[in-house]
């Protein structure tokens, strides 16, 4: 079978390639198509093309298929052509959070295309809240989602329920045989045996500046116990500036690594909503959504709850007060009860190759 796969933030791509590399190893034709983020453009709006670099998947940036425009606005024109060129019998695509409803990335020019076209597209979907209502409506063939509370979204935003399958998240077969014991088992409680480590996580902001990472990690750094140490973690699309927070405090310093490469090396930890809650969680490190009030309110109303604590992976602090409570204690993982909600049980990957080549 003859497939064109795209996703464009990390994120997706993260969902997208392990799918491409299972298709390729059964001996179907892949185009996978990433969006770079090294232009003042792209650098907001992309990345998932460094995502496949790094994982050793072959793929074409947009730029390498032909297109040199603005990564959120394509032109129907240059989805066509790409159909019309390699003619696949399946589209894959990720899903990157699009808040406004209008962007036209590449993921979703193939679900019009594939729609224009008659060909079945299929798209991942694979954290709670990254599926937005379009403001004219386009809907892919298949929705695959991470569990049962993405469907939920998916159905209350307007989705059609026939076309949502609960698979997993392909990305997170890898945790499936995860060892589960952490530093922070041997070092459960702050400032017993020596200092924690404890990773903030930020996040890129959205058009009204959340969520407000400069705001709580100040809270973070005020409520840190006295022997435990921060390593905050920049998300690649954030363009705010932390190094006056991080000074004044001297008690963080910003990682020189990946946030991936990060969690091998924190006890805990801390964030808004990201998916690195969710890998932390995995890997058994204990760890604190911050939500403040106003915070994530549709999710949260459409599943009783934020998703991650709501099935047991983390505790949420709503504010400062509650934040140095939590880390003032202790702390524990609960992978093994995460894992079994999420059904991470390395099929996950399986599960999508099918209904992209089965349906």
């Amino acid at each position: 079978m003859r497939v064109l796969a795209a996703a464009r933030h990390p994120g997706a791509a993260e969902a997208v390639g392990p799918v491409a590399a299972e298709l390729r190893r059964d001996g179907h034709t892949v185009r996978l198509i990433g969006v770079r983020n090294d232009t003042p453009d792209t650098k907001v709006h992309g990345g998932s093309a460094s995502v496949f670099e790094r994982s050793g998947l072959r793929s074409k940036d947009l730029r390498e298929a032909g297109y040199g425009g603005d990564v959120v606005d394509l032109p129907a024109e240059f989805a066509d052509a790409l159909i019309d060129s390699f003619r696949p019998e399946a589209i894959f695509v990720g899903c990157s959070l699009d808040e406004t409803g209008e962007h036209m990335g590449i993921e979703e020019a193939l679900v019009q295309a594939g729609d224009r076209h008659s060909i079945k597209t299929v798209q991942m979907i694979e954290y709670w809240d990254v599926w937005r209502p379009r403001t004219e409506p386009s809907f892919a063939s298949t929705y695959t989602a991470l569990d049962d509370l993405t469907r939920k979204v998916l159905e209350a935003r307007g989705v059609p329920a026939g076309s949502i399958l609960v698979t997993g998240h392909p990305g997170l077969d890898m945790f499936a045989e995860t060892p589960e014991t952490r530093k922070s088992d041997r070092c459960p409680q702050p400032g017993i045996a020596g200092e924690r480590s404890l990773g903030y996580f930020g996040q890129a902001a959205d058009s009204e500046g959340n969520p407000d990472n400069p705001t709580t990690l100040g809270w973070t750094l005020d409520a840190l116990p006295p022997r435990d140490r921060l390593v905050f973690s920049k998300h690649p699309r954030d363009d705010r500036s932390y190094s006056e927070a991080l000074r004044d405090s001297g008690r963080g310093i910003t990682a020189r690594c990946s946030g991936d490469e990060l969690l091998g090396d924190v006890d805990i930890c801390v964030t808004h909503y990201s998916l690195m809650g969710l890998k932390a969680a995995l890997l058994n490190i204990p760890t604190v959504n911050i939500l403040p009030d106003g915070e994530c309110t549709d999710i949260r109303a459409l599943c009783g709850g934020f998703p991650l604590s709501l099935l047991g992976g983390s505790q949420e602090a709503h504010t400062p007060d509650e934040l140095r409570e939590l880390l003032a204690g202790p702390l524990e993982g609960n992978a093994s009860g995460l894992k079994r909600a999420l059904n991470v049980d390395g099929e996950s990957t399986h599960r999508v190759v099918q209904q992209v080549i089965e349906g």
